[in-house]
């Protein structure tokens, strides 16, 4: 009998530390914050140069890099509105179509390039590509007829674009 007592008495103050103790005990509670930042990086690279020769094509291909870390914009802009010939002010630009293709980016573009004396933009639609391949592609509506050096400048800009599509 005396084992019985002794064994409900040990059961008795179990149970008690077993219901009361958390009340009692005191407990550490530990708080992290994780952050992280990363820029915005948006560029792009032409991979065999930035000049296409149209001397002997009508058809040229400059294949292109991309990087973007967020939805992209470009925007393309011409100087002449096609290709000039050299200190002939008396004869029009002879025009090309200006075609990009970013696969990865959801762009696929064509532009005359007499409408690239305004600026043009297009936009990933949301897309983030990180790292693309692409081409732009210039085809001349006619050949060149007269000799002599014939230029247009085409300015490509890739930035991170906020919008989802920019107009």
């Amino acid at each position: 009998m005396g084992y019985m007592l002794l064994f409900h008495c040990c059961l008795m103050i179990a149970i008690w530390l077993f219901i009361f103790a958390p009340l009692f005990s005191n407990a550490n509670t530990l708080t992290m914050n994780l952050v992280g930042k990363l820029e915005d990086r948006c560029e792009i690279n032409f991979t065999s140069g930035q000049k296409i020769d149209l001397s002997d094509s009508n058809i040229k291909t400059l294949p292109l890099d991309i990087y973007c870390n967020q939805p992209l914009g470009v925007s393309v802009y011409s100087k002449n509105g096609g290709l000039k010939l050299d200190k002939r002010d008396d004869i029009p630009p002879f025009e090309y179509l200006f075609e990009i293709n970013i696969n990865k980016a959801n762009i696929h573009e064509e532009v005359k390039s007499i409408d690239l004396l305004s600026e043009k933009r297009f936009d990933s639609s949301g897309v983030i590509p990180f790292s693309a391949l692409g081409e732009i592609r210039i085809t001349l509506e006619d050949r060149l007829l007269y000799a002599g050096y014939y230029e247009d400048v085409i300015e490509i800009d890739v930035f991170p674009s906020i919008n989802s599509v920019i107009n």
